[in-house]
Parts: C-alpha cells; sequence; structure tokens
C-alpha cells in the first residue's frame, strides 16, 4: 500500500462530520503514519478527519498492489464459503440462489466463490485497472466507480458489502444507495471490523501508552475511515432503509479448524469477535 509520508498539499485532505449524528470531528490520536483519528463531539464515534479526498486515495490507496494481499486463500474461501452458507440461511426463498453483487470485489474471490456454488453475479469496484482485470477473470458485468453516482438498471437478489463499509465516503448514503439496488426481498450482508474487538480494545490500549511500535496500525487508517462497534452499527443502520435480522461478532476463518472453538464462540456472544456480521431487509418489506 502506497504510504501518505509526503502528503503536505492541504487540498488532497478534506474534514468530514460524524456519519451517525453530524456532529464535528474532535482529535483523538494520531497514528502511525499521521492519520488523525477523531472522535465525534456528540457522539463519541470514532472516524478519520482529516481524510485523504476520493481523488486522492486512488492515487495513494487504491493502487494496483493494495489488491496483492498477502493471506491464506485457504482461509479467505472459508471465509467466503461461510458468508453464502449465512446468506441461504436468511434468504426468504432457501432453495434457490439467484443474482449476487459484490460491492468492492477486490480480487474477486467472493464472486468466484459465489459462482461455483451456483449464484449468477455482478461485482463492483473503484480501481479501473482492477475492475478490467476482474471483467476478463470473471466474464461478468463488473461496473466501476463511486457507487452513489452509479447507474445500474440491474436488481439484486443479494448485496454483499464484505469489509467495504469502513472504506465508504459516507456510510449512510452509500447504504441507502445500495436499498435501492435490491429486489423486493432482497438481502443485505456486510461483514466488516468490529473496533470493540478483544484485538482492537488490548491494541488501543498499548498504542494510547506508547508500548505498540506502530501505534494504531490495527486501525488501518490509511484506507479505513469510520470505526463501527456492534453499538455504532446498529445507528448506522436505523439511519438507512434497512431493518436488522441479524446482528453479531465473529471471528475470521485464518485457522480453519480453529474457529469454531468454544473460547471463540463465547467472546463472539460478548461482541469481542474481530468483525461485525450485518443481515438485514429493507424495511419495507417487514411493515
Amino acid at each position: 500500500m502506497g504510504s501518505l509520508a509526503g502528503i503536505n498539499s492541504s487540498e488532497k485532505y478534506e474534514e468530514v462530520k460524524c456519519c451517525l449524528c453530524g456532529g464535528m470531528p474532535r482529535k483523538y490520536a494520531v497514528d502511525f503514519r499521521g492519520n488523525q483519528l477523531s472522535l465525534c463531539e456528540r457522539c463519541n464515534f470514532l472516524f478519520v478527519s482529516p481524510r485523504l479526498r476520493f481523488s486522492a486515495m486512488l492515487e495513494q490507496v487504491y493502487e494496483s498492489s493494495y489488491y496483492l494481499e498477502n493471506r491464506s486463500l485457504e482461509s479467505a474461501v472459508e471465509n467466503c464459503r461461510y458468508y453464502l452458507h449465512q446468506i441461504q440461511l436468511h434468504k426468504s426463498d432457501k432453495s434457490t440462489k439467484g443474482l449476487l453483487f459484490d460491492v468492492g470485489a477486490g480480487d474477486g474471490l467472493m464472486l468466484e466463490t459465489a459462482f461455483s456454488d451456483g449464484w449468477k453475479i455482478e461485482g463492483h469496484d473503484v480501481q479501473q485497472q482492477q475492475v478490467e482485470l476482474l471483467r476478463k477473470k470473471l466474464g461478468c458485468k463488473i461496473h466501476l466507480g463511486f457507487l452513489e453516482n452509479l447507474e445500474i438498471t440491474s436488481r439484486y437478489d443479494v448485496i454483499t458489502l464484505i469489509h467495504v463499509i469502513e472504506h465508504t465516503l459516507n456510510p449512510v448514503e452509500f447504504l441507502k444507495k445500495c436499498e435501492t439496488l435490491l429486489k423486493p426481498k432482497g438481502l443485505l450482508y456486510a461483514v466488516f471490523p468490529n473496533t470493540s474487538s478483544l484485538n482492537d480494545r488490548i491494541k488501543n490500549i498499548l498504542s494510547a501508552s506508547t508500548l505498540k511500535k506502530k501505534s494504531y496500525k490495527h486501525l488501518a487508517a490509511d484506507h479505513h475511515l469510520w470505526f463501527f462497534s456492534p453499538v455504532t452499527a446498529r445507528k448506522l443502520v436505523e439511519k438507512t432503509g434497512f431493518q436488522i435480522i441479524s446482528l453479531k461478532t465473529i471471528f475470521p476463518r485464518q485457522k480453519v479448524k480453529y474457529w469454531n472453538s468454544p473460547l471463540l464462540n463465547i467472546l463472539s456472544r460478548l461482541n469481542l469477535g474481530t468483525w461485525i456480521e450485518l443481515i438485514a431487509l429493507p424495511k419495507h418489506l417487514l411493515t
């Protein structure tokens, strides 16, 4: 990932308000790369402000190397299979698949796994080179650009947001856009970091105490702009056109044989899991 070092031009940055309540930011901390972490002066929600403008992010953050994350393919595929299993459990028609739209498709693994599971697929990303690569690799429609500004005619049975919400410029407006793209009885499935996880709590303490060599590195504030807990995730969804049907914390399948251990299950129930899993339906379906 590109470093932010050397970017001093003020026009590349913007100050933003809290997406949950509109409150102004107050400085909380600075991470090891110089990103400013701010708390909302009204509700204490944590986010990045000032932050790079979207055009600068495309140049400095979402470059080609961003998509070459070093990870275990086995555990990544297992994650995708878990997501699809959860989607099937919560679909109104559990006997069929349908059209799945993966927003922020990244390396395309979620789309590949969904296709092999019997889904029709479409995707989206913000980086042109990656979109072109995915179009050639997957042979399906991949939309390019800022989702809120795109004219998309398709309507989807499922929209998946796998580590995407924390990257969006305005999560409320982003989710409102997603709601318009779902079919009646469509399902939203999202996974994103849990800032109140056990891991983050420990690393926050170490960072604040200057005991962590690279302070707040775990927050990945170069590209993660908003830091949600289960409580603030619920507040986010309440401001959109969705109704939550499931919200819990989970652990990644980094070591497949260990992920379902009793200890991790207990931590998940205590909302201390590494990731938040959100499943929601448009509100009008539940009235």
